[in-house]
């Protein structure tokens, strides 16, 4: 009868670690960004834990190729993107925002190598001081569309289970909830910690020609006249859970 029991309890232990790691392994990871807000940082991170590439999804690519994360920014492609990540029941899909304030901080001095990418009228924008730089990526920069369909995306899917938003602040913080997103794909808490810090520490500062940004950027960096002209943007910032008063969470999860 013993023997009995114990075999049945090794059975179901075995079936358990099966379907469990099973599930993990067809579990198919997907994130969006809004530019600009620690992508390259959150995707090495999701490298190191999964073992897997990176992928920027264009329309054409296999969406459910398991040996890759599927990666885009939140641009024209984003409907048929969410389609994909809406008829794959195994999926996953974090999603990166940023307070905005900071983003276009981080826009405004990736434009000193590369304008084009942040604007279309370079020649105009080239012409312009800092202050007025700042100001015009809020009215004409593409990020800030981007920003605009992350805040929809967020309103429509935040409360389907296979979304997961996750904000610069939190990941940069290596904040307790970030910690606890990420257990989705990586249920050893401790591991995901690790990883996290190290892939941080590893790639602030080691990045030739990216610069380290940080919470809260826009406080030395803009200008009174910067603040005015974001006011027309409060709203936004406000749908993807930035206030005025936003201070972020430096609060480490207790080991």
């Amino acid at each position: 009868m013993i023997r009995t029991l114990t075999k049945s309890y090794f059975y179901l232990a075995l079936l358990t670690f099966i379907l469990f790691f099973s599930s993990i392994e067809a579990k198919n990871i997907y994130f969006i960004s809004v530019p600009k807000s620690g992508t390259r940082i959150f995707a090495s991170i999701l490298s190191e834990l999964t073992g897997k590439e990176i992928n920027y999804w264009k329309i054409g690519n296999s969406p459910l190729d398991k040996e890759k994360i599927q990666f885009q920014h939140f641009d024209d492609h984003l409907p048929e993107y969410l389609d994909c990540i809406m008829n794959d029941p195994d999926s996953i899909c974090f999603l990166l925002k940023r307070d905005l304030r900071d983003v276009i901080v981080s826009a405004y001095y990736m434009s000193f190598n590369e304008p084009h990418i942040i604007i279309s009228d370079v020649e105009y924008y080239n012409s312009l001081n800092k202050e007025d730089k700042i100001s015009y990526i809020m009215k004409h920069s593409w990020v800030i569309n981007s920003a605009h369909k992350c805040a929809r995306c967020i309103k429509k899917h935040a409360s389907n289970d296979r979304f997961v938003v996750i904000s610069y602040e939190e990941m940069v913080g290596l904040t307790p909830s970030f910690i606890e997103k990420l257990s989705r794909i990586e249920s050893n808490t401790d591991l995901v910690e690790r990883v996290a810090e190290r892939t941080l520490n590893s790639e602030r500062g080691t990045k030739v020609g990216f610069r380290n940004g940080k919470t809260h950027d826009y406080i030395d960096e803009f200008s009174p006249k910067n603040m005015d002209s974001f006011s027309f943007l409060k709203k936004l910032n406000k749908q993807l859970g930035y206030n005025d008063d936003s201070s972020p969470n430096k609060k480490r999860r207790k080991r």
